[in-house]
């Protein structure tokens, strides 16, 4: 079992993939920079760039000085490395470690660094939507726990707190309940290998932990259920596509120029939108 995470935002102002992984290639480090931000490694694939961010801080350390018989305050470097990928034409940016706060880092990067005018904001989740689409599509479906922001049960109980459910229909009940103070749920399900347990947030900051095998999987059912819209355009393709006893469909588009375009769907198409889905290719 690994534990993992994924924040999601989205990130205007990007220049196309390779024109960004060249770009951040300049900012490789050198035995003499003094630098806040560096990229250790970068590649550009179709449509998306992945890069090792290399990320300086400086930190007050207290020690005690036997000497002097006091506590002294020294300066310590801090260096961490932030992995992200980037797609220009979504205008998507994710990071894979630390919290929401991350997405801020490689704005001031792409911004300070690159000199480009971006502008990163992270993604809201609909969180009654995700359990329901995550109940309605995964095996052992279970809501554990939910965070809420501000709850008085009765007259000695004020603030917030973090209740947990034996039943699931009851968790679900509460959440429709007091759908405007829940800032995060807890949820569980059966994965292709081991079960998966998942803590949602309102800002998309998804942690979650399942087996090493499960990771592609588990973050592509993620990714639909912060890009809804995208999911279901997916699906709309994958019913179209040809079934048993067809060999292909063809489709005609009209753009809004008034041009005209000609696709073919083939058994292929299906089962590139059912990887995309996170569902089985056969589905």
């Amino acid at each position: 079992m690994g534990s993992y995470r994924l924040n999601l935002g989205t990130c205007k102002g990007l220049p196309p993939a390779k024109e960004l992984a060249a770009r951040m290639e300049t900012l490789k480090p050198k035995a003499d920079d003094d630098y806040e931000f560096a990229v250790l490694a970068v590649r550009a694939g179709e449509g998306i760039v992945l890069a090792d961010v290399l990320v300086r801080s400086w930190r007050k350390v207290s020690e005690w000085n036997v000497e002097k018989a006091m506590m002294e305050a020294r300066d310590v470097r801090v260096e961490k490395v932030l992995p992200c990928m980037l797609w220009p034409d979504k205008e998507l940016l994710a990071t894979v470690t630390g919290g929401v706060g991350t997405l801020e880092t490689i704005m001031v990067l792409l911004a300070t660094e690159l000199a480009l005018p971006v502008v990163v904001e992270p993604v809201q989740i609909d969180l009654l939507y995700a359990i329901e689409e995550l109940r309605t599509r995964q095996n052992r479906f279970q809501l554990k726990a939910v965070k809420h922001s501000a709850f008085a049960s009765d007259s000695y109980t004020e603030g917030p707190f973090a209740p947990r459910f034996l039943d699931t229909v009851h968790g679900i009940d509460f959440c429709r309940e007091n759908e405007s103070a829940i800032d995060a749920v807890t949820v569980t399900w059966a994965g292709p290998s081991k079960r998966v347990r998942l803590v949602m947030r309102k800002q998309v900051g998804f942690s979650y932990s399942c087996h090493e095998d499960d990771a592609e999987v588990v973050k592509t059912v993620l990714m639909n259920l912060a890009f809804p819209s995208e999911r279901r355009i997916l699906e709309a393709v994958r019913d179209l596509c040809p079934k048993d006893g067809q060999s292909s469909v063809s489709l005609t588009t009209t753009g809004k120029d008034g041009k005209t375009e000609t696709v073919t769907l083939t058994g292929e198409s299906r089962k590139r939108a059912n990887r995309k889905l996170g569902a089985s290719e056969d589905a």
